[in-house]
C-alpha cells in the first residue's frame, strides 16, 4: 500500500487534480505494470469526486470488466460506483471478486450489495450459497430474513408459503440449538405473528425463549400482548395487575388492564387501584399512573359516583405538572352532563389569576385549570377573559427561565387567550379583527419564547389565513424542521403555499421539503445493511417499512405536484413555456417516482396505497371534537385530503401536466389516454368548483382538437365568458375598500391564473388571434387591478392596518413589527400575482 500512499493522501486532502497527475505519471512510466488496474481505479475515483462523473464512470466500468479481485482496486471502484449510485456495478464488482477469490469478505460485500438493491429472492439465493460455504448462524438467519422479507412484499406470489418456510427454518434452528439471542427470537416471533399464530408465539415466550428476556418485566409485557391477541382476558387481568404492582407508571399496561376488565367481570378493580395509589403515596415522588388509571376505568365502566372528587384529587396532586390536562383530555368528553357544573365550580374555585407572589407551581395549576374550564365551555366574565389571561402572563414573566430555548412558564396563558378569539372568528369569518387580536397575542408571546413551537405553528397558520405567506414562511424557517419531520409536519407551512404568488420562495420551500425522500433513498438501504451486518434482524422490517412509507408518501405526492404547478406559472415567454412542458419529468408524479404507466396509478386506485404520515396532533386543542383545531380554523379539510373517494386533487394535477407533455412531445410514453373520453369523463364526474375545473375544461377543448376532433366554437365562447366572469368577480374583491389578499382570495387568483395559462399556451400553439385579443384584454385589466392594490398597500400606513386590532393589542410591543411584516407580505403576494400576469402576456406576445 505504501507505493499508493501519495495518491491516497491527495484524495484524502481532496486534491484530486494532483492525485490524477501522480497516477498519469505512474501509468506513463510503467504502462504494463501489475498496478495498472489499481491506478486506473484510483484515477476513476478521483475523476468522480472532482465532478467528472461520466469520464470517471467510463474508466471505472472498464476496470470492472477486468474482474479485479485485489482489495485496493476493488475498494477504489466500490467508492466510485457508490458515489455514482451504481449499485448494479457494485454487485457485479463483488460477485466477480467472490467468484475469483471465494473468501468470506467478498461474500459479505456481495451480499450487502444485493441487500442494497432490495431483490429479496436473489438475496435469499446468495444467503443460501454463503451459508453453505462458510457455515455460520449469522448466515443461516440471513437466509430466513431474506425469505421473511419476500413475504412482506406486495408483489409476493405466495406469502403464506414463504412464512411457513421461514417458520420451519427457525424451528429447526431452535432444535439445533443455534445461537438464539433476542434478535433471532424476535425474528421468530414476528414470523409467527404475521401468520396469526399467537398461541405458538406465546408458547415460545413462556417456554424455550424465556431465557432470552433479561428482564422478567419485559417478558410479562410481551405475554400481555399475545393474551390480548388471543382474547385471553383472565390472563390479561392477572399479568397486567402483576406488572403494575412492579411499575404503576407503565401506561401501556394500564391500557391492557382496561381491555381485560372491559370483557371480564372483575369486582376488585377499584380496590386494586386504591392499592396502587397507597403504594405510590409511599414513594418520594407521587406517581400519577394509579390515579389516572382509576379515572379511565371509571369512565369506561360508567362508575361515575365520586368522579368529581377523583378529578379534583388528580388536580390537587398533579395540577402543577405540564401534563395534567393532556392526561385527562382524552376522556373528559365522556363525563355525564350532570357532573359538569359541580366540577367546573370546583375547578374555578382554585383558579387564582391575581396571586401576587407568583410561583411556577401556581402558574402551571392555573393553566391546567384554564384549559379544563375552556373544555367545559365555561363562560368568560370580568375576572376570566383573554385580557385577564394576558395580565396573568405578564405576572408570570417575573419567574425567569434559565435557558435561551426554554419556554416561558406562562406561555399557555397566551395560547388559550388566542383560542378564545379564534373560536369567535370560526363562528364569524367576516370579523378579521379577531384574527388580528390572536396574532398580536401570539407575537407578544414569541418575543419572550422564540422557540415555543406551538406559538410559532399557530402563527404560521394565522398568517396564511390573512394572506401574509411571507411572514408565515419566515416563522416556519425558525422551526428548523428537518429529517423525517419534512414528511410529517412540513404540510403546516407548505399546504396551499402555491397559491400565494411568491413562486421563487415556494419553489425553494418545496424542493427543500423533498430532501427527506432523496436521503431516504440513500441512507435507509445503508441502515438495512448495518442491521444484516450486526444481526439486528428485528430492525430490518422496520427500516424497510420506514423506507416504503417515505417512498409512497402522501406528502411527497402532493409536493411534487405543487412544484409542477408553480413551474408552469413561472415562464415569461413562449420558448421557456414550451421547454418546461416538453421536459417535465412525468415519472416524478408516480407513487415511487419510477412508474412509467401513470394511468395505472390513476385509475387502479394506487392512491389508496399511499401512506399518510402527516402528524395532525401538534396544534393544541382544548375542546371536544373529531376535527383538529387547525382544520376548524381553516374551515375546510386540513391538511389537504387527497384520499377522498374521488382523489380529484392528485388526479387533476397529474392529468394536466401529463396531457400537456404528451401533446407537446407527440409521445404517448406515459401509458396515458387512448382517447378524449378518459379525461372528459374525469372532468365531468369529479365534483370540483367551476373555478377549480376551469383550467381542465379549457385543456379538454384543445385536447379534443389534438385528438382530431373539430374545435367546438360554442364551448370556446362559453369558456371566454367564464374567464371574464371569474375575472370580474375577483376585480370586485380587489377594488373593495376592505380588500386584503386573504387565503381564499389567493387560491381563487391562482386558479384563475392557471386557467389563463392553459388558455395562453393553446392560443399560441393554435395561433388563434381572436383568443389572443380577448385574453390580452382580460389580463391587462387584471394587471391594472393588481397594480392599484399594490399601490394602495405601498402607501397605506402601518397605523391604518393597526386599526384592525382591538385597542389593547395595538399597544403591545410586538404589534407594530407584526403589522409591518403583514404589509410587506401582502405587497410580495400582489407583486407575485402581477408578475405571473405579466408572464402570461409575455407568452401571448410571441406571435403577432
Amino acid at each position: 500500500m505504501n507505493k499508493f500512499a501519495p495518491i491516497y493522501n491527495a484524495i484524502d486532502d481532496e486534491n484530486y487534480r494532483f492525485a490524477i497527475q501522480i497516477i498519469d505519471k505512474a501509468l506513463k512510466k510503467n504502462p504494463l505494470s501489475n498496478d495498472v488496474p489499481t491506478l486506473q481505479a484510483l484515477k476513476a475515483l478521483s475523476l468522480v469526486r472532482s465532478g467528472s462523473y461520466q469520464e470517471g464512470y467510463n474508466l471505472a466500468y472498464s476496470v470492472k470488466q477486468m474482474k479485479p479481485s485485489d482489495p485496493y482496486t476493488v475498494q477504489a471502484l466500490f467508492l466510485a460506483f457508490k458515489m455514482l449510485k451504481m449499485n448494479d456495478d457494485i454487485i457485479d464488482l463483488y460477485s466477480n471478486a467472490y467468484e475469483l477469490s471465494p473468501n468470506e469478505e467478498w461474500a459479505n460485500h456481495w451480499f450487502m450489495g444485493l441487500a442494497r438493491k432490495g431483490d429479496y429472492k436473489i438475496l435469499q439465493q446468495a444467503a443460501v450459497k454463503i451459508n453453505k460455504e462458510f457455515k455460520s448462524d449469522k448466515y443461516y438467519f440471513w437466509v430466513v430474513v431474506s425469505i421473511y422479507l419476500q413475504s412482506m412484499e406486495k408483489k409476493s406470489s405466495n406469502p403464506k408459503l414463504q412464512l411457513t418456510l421461514a417458520e420451519r427454518m427457525m424451528d429447526k434452528a431452535l432444535k439445533e440449538s443455534k445461537e438464539f439471542n433476542y434478535e433471532a427470537a424476535q425474528l421468530f416471533l414476528d414470523i409467527l405473528k404475521d401468520q396469526g399464530k399467537y398461541q405458538a408465539a406465546l408458547d415460545l415466550v413462556q417456554g424455550p425463549l424465556k431465557s432470552v428476556y433479561k428482564v422478567e418485566y419485559e417478558r410479562k409485557k410481551v405475554c400481555i400482548e399475545y393474551f390480548i391477541k388471543l382474547n385471553d382476558y383472565d390472563n390479561i387481568v392477572e399479568y397486567s395487575m402483576s406488572a403494575l404492582r412492579e411499575n404503576p407508571e407503565d401506561w401501556s399496561v394500564h391500557e391492557a388492564l382496561l381491555v381485560g376488565v372491559a370483557h371480564k367481570n372483575v369486582e376488585n378493580v377499584l380496590e386494586f387501584y386504591k392499592e396502587l395509589q397507597d403504594l405510590a403515596s409511599k414513594d418520594k415522588y407521587l406517581k400519577r399512573g394509579p390515579f389516572l388509571g382509576e379515572f379511565y376505568y371509571r369512565i369506561q365502566s360508567g362508575t361515575f359516583d365520586g368522579i368529581v372528587d377523583l378529578i379534583m384529587t388528580f388536580i390537587d396532586n398533579f395540577g402543577s405538572t405540564q401534563s395534567c390536562f393532556d392526561d385527562l383530555f382524552p376522556r373528559l368528553h365522556a363525563i355525564p352532563e350532570e357532573y359538569v357544573p359541580t366540577l367546573v365550580e370546583r375547578i374555578y374555585s382554585i383558579l387564582d389569576l391575581k396571586v401576587a407572589d407568583i410561583k411556577i407551581k401556581q402558574v402551571k395549576l392555573n393553566i391546567n385549570c384554564i384549559k379544563l374550564l375552556r373544555f367545559f365551555k365555561f363562560e368568560m366574565n370580568d375576572e376570566f377573559n383573554p385580557k385577564k389571561l394576558i395580565v396573568a402572563y405578564n405576572n408570570s414573566l417575573k419567574i425567569k427561565v434559565t435557558q435561551t430555548k426554554e419556554r416561558q412558564h406562562g406561555d399557555d396563558y397566551l395560547i388559550v387567550a388566542s383560542h378564545y378569539y379564534l373560536d369567535d372568528y370560526i363562528a364569524d369569518r367576516t370579523n378579521l379583527t379577531l384574527l388580528y387580536n390572536a396574532i398580536a397575542i401570539l407575537e407578544f408571546g414569541l418575543l419572550n419564547s422564540k422557540y415555543n413551537y406551538i406559538i410559532t405553528l399557530l402563527l404560521v397558520r394565522l398568517y396564511f389565513e390573512i394572506g401574509a405567506a411571507n411572514r408565515a414562511l419566515d416563522l416556519a424557517d425558525t422551526l428548523d424542521i428537518k429529517q423525517v419531520q419534512l414528511d410529517t409536519i412540513s404540510y403546516l407551512y407548505t399546504d396551499g403555499l402555491e397559491y400565494f404568488g411568491n413562486l421563487d420562495r415556494a419553489s425553494y420551500t418545496f424542493n427543500n421539503a423533498l430532501n427527506i425522500y432523496f436521503r431516504n433513498e440513500i441512507e435507509t438501504p445503508e441502515m438495512i445493511l448495518q442491521a444484516f451486518k450486526f444481526g439486528t434482524f428485528s430492525k430490518i422490517p422496520e427500516f424497510i417499512n420506514f423506507q416504503n412509507r417515505l417512498t409512497s408518501s402522501v406528502q411527497r405526492a402532493i409536493t411534487n405536484r405543487q412544484i409542477l404547478r408553480i413551474e408552469y406559472l413561472s415562464p415569461s415567454n413562449w420558448l421557456q413555456m414550451e421547454d418546461r412542458i416538453q421536459n417535465t419529468n412525468i415519472e416524478d408524479l408516480s407513487p415511487d417516482g419510477t412508474c412509467p404507466y401513470l394511468s395505472i396509478y390513476l385509475f387502479n386506485l394506487d392512491i389508496d396505497e399511499l401512506y399518510d404520515n402527516r402528524d395532525t396532533s401538534l396544534a393544541a386543542r382544548y375542546t371536544a371534537g373529531d376535527s383538529t383545531f387547525l382544520q376548524d380554523l381553516k374551515g375546510e379539510k386540513f391538511p389537504l385530503d387527497v384520499k377522498n373517494p374521488e382523489h380529484y386533487w392528485l388526479k387533476l394535477y397529474t392529468f394536466v401536466p401529463m396531457i400537456l407533455n404528451q401533446m407537446f412531445s407527440g409521445k404517448n410514453s406515459h401509458g396515458s389516454f387512448n382517447s378524449v373520453a378518459d379525461f372528459q369523463d374525469f372532468v365531468a364526474k369529479t365534483r370540483m368548483t367551476s373555478l377549480e375545473s376551469l383550467g381542465a375544461r379549457i385543456l379538454l377543448e384543445f385536447y379534443k382538437v389534438s385528438d382530431e376532433c373539430p374545435l367546438n366554437a360554442g364551448a370556446v365562447a362559453s369558456l371566454h365568458a367564464e374567464l371574464n366572469d371569474q375575472l370580474v368577480e375577483l376585480q370586485n374583491i380587489i377594488n373593495s375598500k376592505s380588500f386584503i389578499p386573504a387565503s381564499s382570495f389567493c387560491k381563487s387568483m391562482t386558479l384563475l391564473l392557471e386557467a389563463y395559462n392553459i388558455a395562453c399556451i393553446f392560443t399560441v400553439r393554435e395561433k388563434d388571434r381572436q383568443w389572443k385579443t380577448e385574453l390580452t384584454r382580460q389580463l391587462k385589466a387584471l394587471k391594472q387591478s393588481l397594480s392599484k392594490a399594490n399601490s394602495r398597500f405601498n402607501v397605506e400606513s402601518v397605523s391604518s392596518i393597526k386599526s384592525n386590532f382591538d385597542g389593547m393589542y395595538t399597544s403591545l410591543s410586538s404589534t407594530t413589527s407584526a403589522v409591518e411584516l403583514i404589509k410587506r407580505s401582502w405587497i410580495i403576494t400582489i407583486s407575485g400575482f402581477s408578475g405571473i400576469t405579466d408572464g402570461r402576456l409575455g407568452i401571448l406576445s410571441s406571435f403577432k
